[in-house]
């Protein structure tokens, strides 16, 4: 689950775990700590640092499939350790031997996630927006741009724009120009 306010960490010692939390300082994040590797699948975050070594034969089975299966790939994986079949592979993650072969590439790769995480947010943000319009659309017809902006709080202009997208991926949406309003044909 994408979220740039958050790293997760699962397995590292306590002197890695305190680098990795001096490195975040400078993008303004924490780092959060895994206590089960399922956390690594439910605690929203942008970057993930794990210790393969610390992660059992069911560990690595039930992350490969959910990285294969259900993940978005929107966080970025760092796996420290023997590579383990498989997992690497499934979490589109970077490998490294270690932690000290990772720690001079750490503050490049935590700001690079992070930029890409704002970005994918804000993106995910948009389309949340477009498809919240579409829905008002659909269940309130004869709604206003007005009201419309209102509701999601964005300007009128920017409501505009998210109709016209809806329209060109194929939404039937009218405009009724005497009344000034929006409807959804089906």
């Amino acid at each position: 689950m994408l979220d740039s306010r958050y790293i997760i960490a699962y397995g590292l010692t306590t002197e890695e775990s305190d680098y990795l939390r001096k490195c975040s300082e400078e993008i303004e994040c924490e780092v959060l700590t895994a206590r089960d590797f399922r956390d690594l699948m439910s605690t929203g975050h942008f970057l993930s640092v794990i210790s393969a070594d610390r992660l059992d034969k069911e560990a690595v089975v039930v992350l490969s499939e959910y990285f294969r299966e259900v993940d978005g790939n929107l966080t970025k994986r760092l796996l420290l350790g023997q590579e383990v079949a498989g997992l690497t592979e499934a979490a589109h993650a970077e490998a490294f031997e270690n932690f000290s072969e990772l720690k001079g590439k750490l503050p490049d790769l935590l700001s690079k996630a992070s930029k890409k995480a704002k970005s994918a947010e804000t993106t995910i943000h948009t389309l949340a927006n477009i498809m919240q319009v579409r829905d008002l659309i659909e269940n309130h017809p004869g709604i206003t741009t007005h009201d419309l902006a209102k509701a999601i709080d964005k300007n009128e202009a920017t409501i505009r724009r998210y109709i016209e997208i809806l329209r060109i991926m194929r939404n039937k949406i009218t405009y009724d120009s005497n009344r000034k309003t929006w409807s959804y044909r089906h």
